[in-house]
């Protein structure tokens, strides 16, 4: 009993109630017109299809993330919204042409 609290305590503690300080220098979510909150709240909106269409989900997260991280916001909600579609497109895309898909979009967010 007391290992499954500690598990439960150990999650809760670095889960996503945690806030982390901005990088220096990186604008925060409000500026630009909100264009932070705008890109984070697409990639969320564009989760509920991924079952559907896995694969322009991903991409539309994968450019939605590459804009984030280009603009100079600091790393934090971005990922998960790709890391999500990642796992989708090559769980349930179409075979062969699902990873090369994966391996390229990984390879531009990786290089930009």
């Amino acid at each position: 009993m007391a290992r499954s609290r500690t598990a439960w305590f150990t999650s809760a503690a670095a889960g996503p109630g945690r806030r982390s300080a901005p990088e220096a220098g990186s604008p925060r979510l409000g500026d630009l017109g909100h264009l932070g909150y705008l890109l984070l709240i697409l990639t969320g909106l564009v989760l509920a299809l991924r079952r559907r269409w896995p694969v322009p989900v991903f991409i539309a997260t994968a450019l939605a993330s590459l804009a984030y991280y280009t603009i100079g916001f600091s790393d934090g909600p971005g990922w998960i919204g790709l890391f999500v579609a990642l796992y989708t497109l090559t769980a349930y895309g179409d075979g062969r042409r699902s990873p090369v898909i994966a391996g390229l979009g990984i390879t531009v967010n990786v290089k930009c």
